[in-house]
């Protein structure tokens, strides 16, 4: 999970993953274009706006508008399963695991 921050005009270059991508949009208004079979196709997303990336699809994102009085967009990205974990073992690793973690309510 990220929080992106971008400039209008700015963002993430086309690129494909090979896990679903969810992206949750917070401020301004972003476009969200994706390479299909019949050529490339885009949405319009604004804030409070909710979309899935299934695996195989390349795309890609930019901010086109910032709400008035921000100068960036903000948008939050979930990318599923554990492969980040995985492939990044020291990410996310608990530094001071409570106790009670193990969920035995004890």
């Amino acid at each position: 999970m990220s929080f992106v921050a971008a400039k209008p005009g700015k963002g993430v270059a086309m690129h494909l993953n090979d896990t679903v991508e969810s992206f949750l949009f917070i401020k301004g208004k972003w476009k969200l274009e994706f390479e299909l079979d019949k050529g490339t196709d885009y949405v319009i997303l604004g804030p409070l706006d909710f979309i899935a990336r299934p695996i195989g699809v390349e795309h890609r994102f930019e901010c086109i508008e910032a709400d008035p009085g921000e100068e960036e967009g903000l948008m939050l990205t979930i990318v599923a399963g554990d492969r980040f974990a995985r492939d990044n073992p020291a990410h996310g690793r608990l530094r001071h695991p409570h106790p009670r973690a193990s969920g035995s309510g004890a």
